[in-house]
């Protein structure tokens, strides 16, 4: 198990500014950002970014762009939970 924290002031304000930089370089019409926080699986899904634009391009290069900037600039820690088992109790 992972459990993710964020600074979550902070972390929508970047979000916000990420998502609106996004818009202009790329002149996506629509951005929706989800970062999930809490616990999770190992393989669950944390992060989900929505695009709508005219252009396939555009969309890929405006999601890898918002991914990259989230991963720089975003106050996000994860911390894996051990089980009883993986810690010998």
């Amino acid at each position: 198990m992972i459990e993710i924290e964020d600074y979550e002031e902070v972390a929508k304000r970047e979000l916000c500014e990420i998502r609106n930089e996004a818009v202009t370089k790329f002149e996506l019409q629509e951005v929706t950002i989800t970062l999930r926080t809490g616990n999770s699986q190992v393989r669950d899904d944390i992060l989900a970014i929505v695009v709508s634009v005219g252009h396939r391009k555009r969309a890929f290069s405006g999601c890898k762009y918002i991914l990259e900037r989230i991963k720089e600039r975003t106050p996000a820690w994860r911390r894996k939970i051990l089980s009883d088992v993986e810690r010998g109790g």
